[in-house]
């Protein structure tokens, strides 16, 4: 071997060296690096492990919609994550608000007409809400884009107000339900 090919693979070695001390560096800084997961609240009933989302196998342009609206798989259904926050103080007017919206979601899972409501899970730094996917986008743009004949309006809305009219007679109802 001559001295130009021994200081060759010399230099070979310790440049090895170097990037496997660089990535064991990193891997101590991610591994150290404390993730905060927030708390999921006590009356939140269906929980979802992070661990059970998945980044969906076909990727779609329209997987993202608007700045926070991302789809996952869960369970092999197409879910829509929803970050949201919920306060921490068990008796606030807005976590008791929340809790009532998540009680009427659980109801309305009955109804074909309503997007499924899977659950709470906790992501870094985030809870995020689990629901149904919806492929052809909010009810507006669903409407505005298809036609959708009036037999299939009035049947929809006929369901919706028997399902309004049983949460308020349980005294589930509130308006926010509908802007949120």
């Amino acid at each position: 071997m001559s001295k130009l090919e021994g200081n060759n693979l010399r230099y070979q070695l310790n440049n090895a060296i170097d990037n496997v001390i660089t990535e064991r560096r990193i891997i101590n800084k991610l591994h150290n690096k404390r993730h905060r997961y927030p708390k999921i609240p006590e009356f939140v009933k269906l929980i979802i492990l992070p661990t059970d989302l998945f980044d969906p196998f076909n990727k779609k342009q329209t997987d993202i919609r608007g700045t926070s609206v991302i789809r996952k798989l869960y369970k092999s259904f197409d879910v829509a994550c929803i970050p949201i926050t919920i306060p921490t103080e068990k008796d606030s007017p807005k976590a008791n608000s929340i809790k009532q919206q998540i009680e009427i979601m659980i109801k309305l899972n009955s109804s074909r007409n309503f997007l499924k409501y899977y659950g709470i899970s906790n992501t870094i730094d985030t809870l995020i809400m689990i629901k149904e996917w919806a492929e052809l986008g909010n009810l507006k743009e669903v409407h505005d884009n298809y036609n959708i004949s009036w037999n299939v309006k009035i049947r929809a809305i006929t369901e919706t107000k028997l399902l309004i009219l049983d949460s308020n007679s349980t005294r589930y109802l509130s308006w926010n339900m509908f802007y949120a």
